[in-house]
């Protein structure tokens, strides 16, 4: 019996902490806290430090977070794992993200994965989410053609993609229980 409480409050504090990343304006934030809260964000708040809300760590999404924070935390034995959060109307369209070295959102979100996916050897899993889905025209064709693209940059053994929206709290429901369901079992 002892042991199985142990078991169980170690389960149960132990497990399932991650962080989340990804680009500026992509939903990390609302996602997070969604998930911790049950409450929609309704403006966007930038991120301009690491948050840690409920078992979930937040990152800003600019350069400088990818540069000095992912890869320390990728081999952070803390955390189980990694949800990447990505535009999916801004994916499409593509528009220059920075203007500096002339790269698109598509081409952030690509390095982004690849790099994720060079740095990782703890094999953390990897969940993708694309929001905004609400945003798209031809939402179900669009979902396919985006993951496909991103099927080419992952390691599919590591990875589940999701695509919702938080367009209300229904639709966010979705989402974060996707989410929160693979997390669960991390």
């Amino acid at each position: 019996m002892f042991r199985w409480i142990s078991y169980f409050f170690n389960h149960l504090f132990n497990s399932g902490k991650g962080f989340c990343i990804g680009p500026p304006a992509s939903g990390k934030t609302t996602l997070v806290n969604f998930i911790h809260n049950k409450k929609l964000i309704e403006s966007h708040i930038p991120t301009n430090q690491a948050t840690e809300v409920g078992k979930m760590l937040e990152l800003g999404g600019d350069e400088t977070f990818v540069k000095n924070h992912w890869e320390r935390l990728m081999n952070d034995d803390k955390y189980k794992y990694v949800v990447y959060v990505f535009s999916t109307a801004d994916y499409i369209k593509n528009y220059i993200i920075d203007a500096d070295n002339q790269k698109t959102y598509q081409k952030i979100v690509y390095l982004h994965l690849y790099f994720l996916k060079n740095i990782n050897k703890a094999k953390k899993k990897i969940i993708i989410v694309g929001t905004h889905v609400d945003k798209l025209p031809n939402e179900k064709e669009i979902i396919q053609k985006i993951s496909k693209d991103l099927n080419n940059v992952i390691d599919v053994t590591l990875t589940k993609i999701f695509f919702g929206s938080f367009k209300d709290i229904d639709d966010a429901k979705i989402i974060t229980s996707d989410v929160e369901k693979t997390t669960s079992n991390i």
